[in-house]
């Protein structure tokens, strides 16, 4: 990528990270497309191979991984430069809704990272499947991830 486009592709993600609404994320996105000819969506951070969908994993905007795993359809199993999925990043910061989505949409749970961890059990392998302590599905975790009447149904 070029300057101009290692730049273009930065503010897409930041705009990610920062958790801005879909409507102008589509917008910077589909400027991104018209100027450099780029899918922002798919497009890696040149220094650590990020994905926008590493970014809304890790951070847990639950509306803009829905929009880059549904309507942009984006691969929920690409790998960043350590080797580290979205669903690696979903389970390590104990997002419970995230990772329940990527799972429904494919998201391969044994993919492992450079550091030889399921992307199941997180960046650093510390979320034991099947430890009711740790897991990603851990009773607790479900709880504490409970924002609304609906989502604790």
């Amino acid at each position: 990528m070029s300057v101009s486009a290692d730049h273009t592709v930065a503010k897409f993600h930041s705009a990610i990270r920062w958790g801005k609404e879909v409507d102008e994320l589509k917008t910077i996105a589909k400027g991104v497309k018209d100027t450099l000819g780029l899918d922002a969506a798919e497009s890696a951070d040149p220094q650590n191979g990020n994905r926008a969908l590493h970014l809304a994993s890790q951070n847990g905007h639950m509306n803009i991984v829905r929009w880059l795993v549904e309507e942009c359809k984006v691969d929920v199993n690409s790998q960043n430069g350590k080797g580290q999925t979205p669903l690696h990043m979903s389970v390590a910061y104990d997002f419970y809704f995230v990772t329940k989505l990527l799972l429904k949409n494919n998201a391969k749970q044994d993919v492992k990272n450079g550091d030889d961890n399921l992307a199941i059990t997180g960046i650093d392998g510390d979320h034991e499947l099947g430890n009711p302590k740790t897991s990603w599905d851990a009773p607790i975790n479900s709880l504490k991830a409970v924002s609304s009447q609906e989502e604790m149904l």
